[in-house]
């Protein structure tokens, strides 16, 4: 349901925070915008687009009839209610009569019922202003001619929607009624040859169901009363005025009948919808929709067609035979279809025109003196059609083309579920064939975790291979063993790349987008693979494109994608006759925004029968034991989630090419800064403490802090770290985050208790990036943080960083 937009005029401050929390918890659908005066609340009325305005009476600047005059000159269509003081019945009185669409009474316990009056407010004035959208047909009986040009004139002052047809006596108004659709017949209670109540009778009798307001030349209960146990719908007296409020009256009176009818319909539908639901027979589930259908719309017959390619199959009806139903057989062109699945309705004729059968079972709906038809749609193709017909004179309104629609809908997810039952049915030998794989694929998770954990506890070895190699090149610059040291350095960087490698195919975590060279993910991707490449002796060709634009993706997901590609392809090549070729390519493509990556390979190629099942989860022809067929799945949902494409081309002997194509988005723009300062001279001599458990790591952070002239103190956990901080201050603490006794964080929320002057002058290291509470409390405490192993430079960079900005 779309949310109602209210305007809510009031100027006392707790009512309004009062009316808004209310609204917030037990009505969600309403959407409150605040004003405090008339004025105010016209701009906002002439700017935005409004559903409804809820005012209090008494305003700083005016009351609530003001702010209904105001409304009615500017030409305002909006309906307004207005919450009234307890002594001010009255006033409710009369705005009611200057247009008010409802009014609520301000004592204990009135927000309660609020929702439901601003919906119902809605609901009527919706339901109102569609009449007005559509021609209303009023059949007039009277006898007194001027009576009805008088009134022939107030509707033609109204709008031009209310057409009035004329009748000067009770048998030509029952004709009139047994012939031709009305919506609303007006009955004058004096006629020259039947009285009102006789009229009444004989509608009852002929089950004649029409909306009837009855006019009277005096005021007179018992007549009143009679006629409203007949089922006249509204009343009215001629006398000074009525006129001015006859064509509002007929509106309200279809309005209020519209609503009614929707809501009883609404309540058939629900129980119609539950029995549709819990038939699974295909053939049972159609006769059942076809005989809903003419019960909802109180109609005469129905048919529901299968659509098979072109041809629309009969499969359900209601009213007919089951020979002039199946002769009821059809055809419809693409064009038709096309537009049945995007505006759901459908005009009988046109289904007719190429009906095949019996004449005469066409004739039933051909002849027929009102039909409806709209399409069951399911993945944006239409599946069905569901028809009604009427054999008396009858034109189905919008509210009964939006019942049948529902009717529809709930038809079609049905039969969606029946067929995917039958599908379940019949592969269950399948689904248990892929249980095994589902264990293989549990195993494969947890040898991810274990690799992640093995690569966690890598991480602090690393660091400290890395820190000490660096403080070496350091000193050693140009010397002999500068060369050595240099390749110590690059080793143990790509240890730790590969160790990353490890981490971000085992973590589980949703797209965080950033700016991204797809040159890079490839190119990684290849590093991490390399040496079983080799091993194989798998030639690897890379056509890396040097304009690519920048992607705004997930770096990480893009990584897999790529690994999974050259993962298939390498097992694809391992078991074929050298030469073993594999190429990646990139390019961009101006024309269609895109990036392209290419993955070819000279293997033994992709069978056509099974092309297209190859994205399908757990889909695989590798033995068991050596594939899940989860890759491509993953690959499939990767690329889609970034609005791309992904296929193959293949034919068999002459190896596979996967296409990923990626758009081009536009990063969102980031909010301005000021431009950065002219570069300064690094700070030095700050008194840091570090706190880790690990000897040497925290050795070789002192030695990298003292280098650039820092007072460096160290602690082996964050319990000994708070007895120093007791004794002396510090400029900046470094922690790791995994310790014995007092971990990182339990710190820093003691620090930010204790010392909250310290809390920015925090920073966090750790090699744990699996752990869900790691990872929320780096979240939400937005402390600086680096990744072990990191590089002596980032070091520098984030305690420069945060010394500057205290």
């Amino acid at each position: 349901m779309e949310p109602i937009r209210v305007l809510y005029v009031e100027d006392d401050r707790a009512d309004q925070e009062l009316t808004r929390r209310h609204f917030e918890r037990h009505a969600r659908q309403v959407k409150l915008r605040m004003v405090e005066t008339v004025a105010d609340a016209l701009d906002q009325l002439l700017a935005d687009d409004t559903d409804l305005v809820l005012a209090d009476y008494r305003l700083p600047d005016g009351t609530g009839l003001a702010l209904l005059d105001a409304i009615k000159t500017r030409g305002l269509r909006v309906p307004v209610v207005l919450v009234t003081g307890a002594g001010d019945v009255e006033a409710a009185v009369r705005l009611l009569k200057a247009g008010a669409t409802d009014y609520v009474v301000k004592r204990p316990g009135y927000l309660a019922t609020l929702p439901a009056v601003i919906e119902g407010a809605f609901r009527w004035f919706q339901s109102v202003r569609e009449i007005r959208r559509a021609t209303v047909l009023v059949l007039y009986a009277e006898h007194n001619r001027a009576d009805a040009e008088l009134t022939e004139r107030a509707f033609r002052e109204h709008g031009p929607h209310l057409q009035l047809d004329v009748v000067w006596s009770g048998q030509d108004a029952l004709e009139r009624l047994r012939a031709a659709p009305y919506d609303l017949f007006l009955l004058d209670y004096r006629m020259p040859d039947l009285s009102g109540i006789e009229i009444l009778k004989a509608l009852r009798e002929e089950r004649i169901r029409i909306p009837v307001v009855m006019i009277t030349g005096r005021q007179d209960e018992e007549i009143a009363v009679q006629a409203f146990k007949l089922g006249v719908t509204d009343y009215l007296v001629k006398e000074e005025g009525y006129l001015t409020k006859l064509p509002s009256t007929i509106e309200n009176v279809l309005a209020q009948r519209r609503l009614a009818e929707e809501n009883e319909a609404l309540l058939v539908l629900n129980s119609l919808a539950e029995s549709i639901a819990s038939v699974g027979e295909p053939s049972k589930l159609c006769q059942l929709v076809a005989r809903a259908a003419r019960d909802l719309l109180r109609a005469d017959t129905s048919i529901l067609w299968d659509v098979d390619g072109p041809e629309l199959i009969p499969s359900g009806w209601a009213g007919m035979d089951e020979g002039a139903a199946r002769a009821l057989r059809t055809w419809a062109d693409e064009q038709l279809l096309q537009r049945a699945a995007t505006k759901r309705l459908v005009a009988v004729p046109d289904l007719l025109a190429a009906a095949s059968g019996d004449p005469a079972s066409a004739a039933l709906l051909e002849d027929a003196g009102g039909t409806a038809a709209v399409s069951l749609v399911s993945a944006g193709r239409v599946t069905g059609v569901l028809a009604v017909a009427s054999s008396l004179p009858r034109e189905f309104s919008a509210t009964e083309e939006r019942l049948l629609t529902i009717l529809a809908d709930h038809a079609a997810i049905a039969f969606e579920n029946a067929r995917l039952y039958r599908q379940l049915r019949d592969r269950l030998a399948e689904l248990q064939r892929t249980q095994a794989q589902l264990i293989q694929a549990e195993k494969l998770s947890a040898m991810g975790h274990l690799l992640a954990g093995v690569a966690h506890e890598l991480n602090n070895p690393l660091a400290i291979v890395l820190g000490r190699a660096t403080l070496l090149r350091d000193v050693v610059e140009g010397g002999p063993l500068a060369g050595q040291i240099e390749d110590i350095v690059q080793a143990g960087e790509r240890c730790a790349r590969i160790v990353r490698d490890f981490v971000s195919l085992a973590r589980q975590r949703p797209a965080e987008r950033h700016a991204v060279r797809l040159n890079d993910v490839v190119q990684d991707a290849v590093e991490l693979l390399r040496y079983q490449l080799e091993v194989d002796n798998v030639e690897v060709t890379l056509e890396l494109a040097g304009d690519l634009p920048v992607l705004w993706a997930d770096p990480h997901q893009l990584y897999q994608v790529a690994v999974n590609l050259i993962s298939n392809a390498h097992q694809a090549l391992r078991d074929g006759a050298p030469p073993r070729r594999l190429s990646l390519r990139t390019l961009a493509d101006p024309a269609s925004a895109r990036v392209v990556l290419e993955v070819a390979d000279t293997g033994p190629g992709i069978p056509p029968d099974i092309q297209g099942r190859i994205f399908d989860p757990f889909f695989t022809t590798k033995p068991p034991g050596q594939g899940t067929g989860l890759g491509l799945s993953l690959c499939q949902a990767i690329v889609t989630g970034h609005d791309g494409s992904i296929r193959v081309e293949s034919q068999p002997g002459q190896g596979a090419l996967f296409r990923v194509e990626l758009p081009v988005v536009a990063p969102p723009v980031p909010v301005s800064q000021v431009p950065s300062a002219e570069p300064q001279p690094p700070l030095s001599g700050r008194r840091i403490l570090v706190v880790d458990d690990d000897e040497v790591l925290t050795q070789v952070l002192t030695d990298a802090l003292s280098a650039d002239g820092h007072h460096v103190e160290t602690a082996p956990n964050g319990a000994v770290a708070l007895q120093k901080l007791r004794g002396q201050a510090y400029d900046l603490i470094l922690s790791d985050i995994k310790m014995p006794e007092l971990d990182g964080p339990d710190l820093y929320r003691e620090v930010e208790r204790r010392y909250p002057e310290l809390r920015r002058r925090f920073v966090l290291f750790t090699g744990d990036v699996l752990t869900p509470r790691t990872r929320e409390f780096l979240k939400l405490t937005d402390v600086p943080s680096l990744i072990k192993p990191f590089a002596l430079d980032d070091l520098q960079r984030i305690v420069q960083q945060v010394l500057r900005a205290e």
